[in-house]
């Protein structure tokens, strides 16, 4: 191992013998980040701190950077070793370090220039032993987002209280500031054998001895996400490798927790966090997967006798341990009968899965499959019990055996808990439909349009039910108002579970897998859940999936038409079923991710829309302008010219929005260049310069005689 000079250091320009903050850098090639990061540590506006450096072994140009900045500025000591991994440099920095405090920074990260001097100040007011403080995410990643401190507060005397009851004590290790006492006094160290995960089991084995816990809600971390080689894209969209290694941290925790005899006093609390660590991953693997990693978390529990404490958890925590340990009856008839769609390539892989992971576990998975995928559809299906291959639609919806039917096309993402919350709705209020949103608007269900619809009618006229306000839901019968519940709601299947009966009773023929206007006007009650469950990927679809796509879904609003115009009292329907025709065409083009593709199912909808149909659509007076042109233009132009212009109108509506953005922001940076550069700012700070020089050099006198 490899340190700059003692002497060299001493000399060098800052140099700090008695730092108060000691910054502890592991450093694992990153050249390419370094000097931000070290640049916003030596920036800090407080300067008694020690900038403790340790190269794990790197192999790019991180150590000769490393040493660099160690000449220039005394306050930086870099020590070069082989590699031991992340724990085995941090605890290295720890014994070394010299400062009151210890604080990590991630050497692809960077801090606020004032985060040292808010740390020192909230540690020195409250004599806390941890500080907890917010941060932000680069490209942002909301889960990482919320793992930071949110608010003020102060938690005195239960250091486990404030670690399992205050968002932002767990997992991040980069958020914190320790003293550096509590760290050596109790022999807490971070454990060598954890690959993933090392931070999290670190607050677990800390916070137990901290009296006092101050939690700042300012931003001052700068988190980067998406580096290739971190530890986290390393086991990226390997779920399985990941939550095993998770295990080994829920397995440590444990064993540290009964070894400190607080195990058994905090059961309830350390199972439901064991739970929701494991749970992200969980839902990402097949059946059998989740089977083993469940008995094997199950073995864990009752080893360390915390299983008991199951029934105390809280409903969503009770569902979580149900869904990893299996907890319904193999053999009773399912509640919920899933017909899914295969297909190639990830985006079905992964919508699939969706379906499979659901926390509601008892139903079957009836999957629709041509001659042609037969064979690997059957593959698939034997990684989970409750699934069967048929060769059609109508076969499918034959062989069902649950009370509701969800129909999902291939790129269909599902929520975890769409299933569970679908039928709680579909039971709760005897509907025979159920819908919900999708995250991107391509089903047409609005809860702004919904919602002003429902103030604009007479409510005695078109009755709604009042719910409490965990249930949220919204409750019709469309014998009121189907013209309504038409112009809203899309004819999708995509979005909607359905009373097994009534689907059977609607779609006689069962031709159309696609969707129904039926289903939705012979319903005798539709509730809707206003959440967003279903994420449609664009799909890259071959030639004869488009033309399926196209052809069902003009034919679908083609014998709805024939209805509106042969069969009385159908009239009614025309205005609300031109407004879902027409966003129904667009949303399945939209589904369609190639060029050709998109050309292919504009040259399918102008060739087979009739007419007199496509008269009926873009002569509504309810239909916005932009959707009547898009629609009038598809059905009347060439395919190609179609296409190019469509694609060219939303190349200008996204440069429209971004430019307003672009504004915006040269707006604010403007005014902020303009402050700064100000004469009176200017005046300011030279006027201010001799108290700030005073004020900071009695602070640091202060703090050298509170040493000694």
């Amino acid at each position: 191992m490899k340190s700059i000079d003692s002497e060299t250091r001493v000399h060098s320009p800052g140099y700090c013998s008695n730092p108060i903050i000691s910054i502890i850098v592991p450093v694992y090639n990153t050249g390419r980040y370094l000097p931000a990061c070290l640049d916003s540590l030596l920036g800090q506006s407080f300067l008694d701190i020690e900038v403790i450096c340790v190269d794990d072994g790197s192999t790019d140009e991180s150590p000769s950077l490393l040493d660099s900045y160690a000449y220039r500025d005394g306050r930086v000591r870099v020590f070069h070793r082989e590699n031991g991994g992340v724990s085995s440099a941090r605890n290295f920095g720890i014994s070394q370090s010299r400062g009151r405090y210890v604080l990590f920074v991630d050497s692809d990260d960077y801090i606020e220039k004032t985060t040292c001097q808010l740390l020192i100040e909230a540690a020195e007011r409250d004599n806390s032993d941890i500080i907890v403080f917010g941060g932000v995410t680069f490209p942002h990643v909301g889960w990482i987002d919320r793992c930071f401190g949110t608010h003020d507060v102060t938690i005195r005397g239960n250091g486990i209280d404030a670690l399992l009851r205050e968002p932002g004590s767990f997992p991040l290790m980069c958020n914190k500031m320790y003293r550096r006492s509590l760290i050596v006094d109790n022999s807490v160290s971070f454990s060598s054998d954890l690959v993933l995960g090392e931070d999290n089991a670190f607050q677990f084995s800390i916070f137990p001895y901290a009296k006092t816990v101050t939690f700042l809600s300012c931003s001052l971390y700068h988190y980067r996400c998406g580096r290739s080689g971190s530890a986290i894209a390393e086991y990226y969209g390997d779920s399985l490798s990941k939550i095993k290694k998770h295990l080994d941290v829920v397995r440590y925790v444990f064993n540290d927790w009964q070894t400190k005899g607080i195990l058994q006093t905090h059961k309830k609390e350390i199972l439901g966090w064991s739970l929701m660590f494991l749970h992200e991953d969980a839902v990402k693997l097949d059946y059998w997967d989740r089977r083993e990693i469940g008995e094997e978390y199950g073995r864990l529990c009752d080893a360390f006798a915390v299983s008991s404490a199951i029934s105390e958890l809280d409903s969503f925590e009770q569902k979580v341990a149900a869904f990893l340990s299996f907890e319904f009856r193999k053999n009773q008839l399912p509640s919920v009968s899933i017909i899914s769609f295969t297909g190639k390539g990830r985006a079905a892989e992964e919508a699939f899965l969706s379906l499979s992971s659901q926390d509601y576990q008892n139903v079957e998975l009836l999957m629709v499959c041509d001659a042609g995928s037969f064979e690997g559809s059957a593959i698939k299906a034997s990684f989970d019990p409750r699934a069967r291959v048929f060769g059609s639609f109508a076969d499918a919806v034959a062989s069902a055996r649950g009370l509701y039917v969800l129909v999902a096309p291939g790129g269909a993402v599902y929520d975890w808990a769409f299933v569970g919350r679908m039928l709680s709705a579909a039971q709760g209020e005897g509907a025979d439909v159920v819908v919900c949103f999708d995250y991107g608007n391509r089903l047409r269900l609005e809860s702004e349009d919904f919602n002003r619809m429902l103030k604009t009618r007479d409510k005695g006229k078109y009755p709604t039910i009042e719910c409490p306000p965990d249930k949220r839901l919204t409750v019709f019968s469309p014998i009121d108002i189907p013209e309504y519940a038409i112009s809203v709601l899309s004819p999708s299947f995509a979005n909607k579970l359905i009373r097994t009966e009534h689907l059977k009773r609607c779609c006689s023929s069962l031709q159309h897998a696609h969707g129904s206007f039926d289903v939705l006007v012979e319903a005798a009650k539709i509730a809707i859940v206003p959440y967003r469950f279903i994420t449609m990927h664009a799909l890259p679809l071959s030639k004869a999936e488009v033309l399926a796509l196209a052809d069902a879904r003009v034919q679908l609003i083609s014998e709805f038409a024939s209805k509106i115009i042969n069969t009385s009292g159908y009239e009614r329907f025309a205005e609300s079923w031109a407004v879902s025709s027409a966003n129904y065409l667009l949303s399945g083009y939209e589904l369609v991710s190639t060029y050709e593709g998109k050309c292919l199912y504009a040259q399918c909808v102008h060739n087979s829309l009739g007419n007199d149909v496509a008269g009926m659509i873009t002569s509504s007076t309810s239909l916005s302008e932009d959707v009547r042109n898009r629609i009038a233009s598809m059905v009347s132009s060439d395919a190609e010219s179609f296409v190019k212009d469509d694609l060219c109108g939303a190349l200008e509506r996204f440069g429209e929005s971004a430019a307003a953005h672009e504004d915006a922001a040269l707006f604010h940076e403007t005014e902020t260049f303009e402050f700064y550069h100000s004469i009176s700012y200017r005046l300011g700070r030279l006027f201010t310069a001799p108290l700030r020089k005073c004020l900071t050099l009695a602070s640091r006198t202060k703090r050298v005689e509170r040493n000694r």
